[in-house]
């Protein structure tokens, strides 16, 4: 089975900021796992966490190439030490 995501309604909140062109993305959804032969597990998201996740993401993947680069430097050192 796949996973199923439903839009959780939040009733609105007097006061609430105007809306603007990126509210949908902290819309809550649950999502609910159903892998078998367990039970459903549900947990609520919104695109906005998806997002800082993803951005959490690509800056360990900045990270860590600029960590490779001077890794495969060094490695080129050693080689040229070693093959002496």
């Amino acid at each position: 089975m796949s996973d199923k995501y439903t839009k959780v309604l939040v009733p609105e909140k007097p006061g609430q900021p105007e809306s603007s062109e990126d509210d949908w993305k902290v819309v809550e959804i649950e999502k609910t796992q159903q892998p078998e032969p367990l039970e459903p597990v549900s947990t609520i998201i919104t695109y906005q966490q998806l997002e800082q996740q993803v951005a959490s993401i690509d800056a360990k993947i900045t990270s860590l190439t600029a960590e490779k680069e001077v890794l495969e430097a060094e490695m080129v050192q050693v080689k040229v030490v070693a093959e002496a």
